[in-house]
């Protein structure tokens, strides 16, 4: 295979992309430490980062098939479909490894529904996690798969965020359902109600600050395609506002991330640490914004503009996990 081939793959691929996955599970289980530091099990956010890679995989691939039945992706070198070859028994092959891998990553959501129980040391199950997952995977199909296709009318970055949002809540439940059992509760309850109480919890600020950029990944993907957007009809926001808005629209999200993140420290919504550990992503974000500032109608140029976003996403997104894990390692320990 020659270097021009390896490096279509490699973008067909994403292999950066596959971080978005770590962020929620990372971070969400590291709000549940906050909350609860003594229920946190490390081996749980290992499946579900596994998990979550298989499912986003899923998404990955379905959406590459889905791109090419519509025509957008008619002349991307770098789709999957395109590069394999676009026979009936390649498309097949395709759906059966996205499906697959889908199935394998839902098959480890579902084992973090067993657990011990605190109160009689029985093995229970609460399918609390899986419930919230299959409404996230649910969303990614209504994305791009038949017949709804809802990107397609310029959704996928909310559809996204709300995505990502289940992600983080998910991961937090995933490390509190056995605390809640005890309680004679389940952990979609007690997840909810940490939710909508920004005050109590760093829960909700912490979904926020996750899939937000994460939307900015995918906005940034759609400003070099705007021309086989707008030619097979796809509304995304690019082809609605035009590159120029786009573009400074993309530098007042990255700033209204960190005005999220000091003001939540300072309004009491997330602990200090979590709030400016992640502004040390800055230079990142201002990097992002210049890009795409200067390339916006340049198309071979702004084609990077999503991996400058996924590594300003995957700083952030460690960062903030690393201030919520901070402040649980001093709240325990100073009790």
């Amino acid at each position: 295979m020659d270097a021009g081939r390896k490096k279509l793959w490699f973008a067909a691929v994403k292999p950066p992309m596959y971080t978005v996955a770590v962020t929620p599970i990372l971070a969400g289980s590291m709000a549940a430490r906050v909350d609860f530091p003594d229920q946190f099990e490390w081996a749980r956010l290992g499946r579900f980062l596994l998990g979550a890679i298989l499912i986003l995989a899923w998404e990955n691939l379905t959406n590459d098939l889905f791109d090419f039945e519509t025509g957008v992706d008619k002349d991307k070198k770098e789709s999957v479909i395109n590069l394999l070859g676009a026979t009936r028994r390649n498309k097949l092959a395709v759906a059966a490894l996205a499906w697959g891998l889908l199935a394998l990553g839902m098959g480890i959501v579902l084992s973090l529904s067993r657990f011990v129980s605190p109160v009689d040391g029985e093995v229970a199950v609460d399918l609390s996690v899986l419930k919230i997952i299959c409404v996230a995977v649910f969303g990614g199909y209504l994305y791009q798969g038949p017949p709804f296709r809802l990107g397609y009318y310029g959704l996928g970055e909310v559809i996204c965020f709300v995505c990502w949002v289940l992600g983080v809540c998910a991961a937090y439940t995933s490390q509190i359902i056995s605390m809640a059992y005890s309680w004679g509760e389940n952990g979609l309850a007690v997840t909810y109600r940490r939710l909508v109480d920004p005050t109590g919890s760093p829960l909700l600020v912490t979904a926020v600050l996750v899939a937000l950029p994460t939307s900015l990944i995918l906005l940034c993907s759609h400003f070099h395609q705007i021309e086989s957007d707008a030619r097979v009809g796809k509304k995304s926001p690019i082809v609605r506002m035009g590159t120029d808005v786009a573009s400074q629209f993309v530098a007042y999200a990255c700033v209204l991330i960190f005005v999220i993140n000091i003001g939540s420290g300072f309004l009491g919504f997330l602990p200090y640490p979590a709030a400016f550990i992640p502004c040390l992503s800055a230079p990142l974000a201002a990097k992002l914004a210049a890009f795409v500032r200067t390339n916006h109608n340049v198309p071979s140029k702004v084609f990077s503009a999503k991996y400058v976003a996924v590594r300003f996403n995957f700083a952030h997104g460690v960062l903030l996990s690393v201030g919520l894990a901070w402040a649980a390692t001093i709240a325990k320990y100073s009790e």
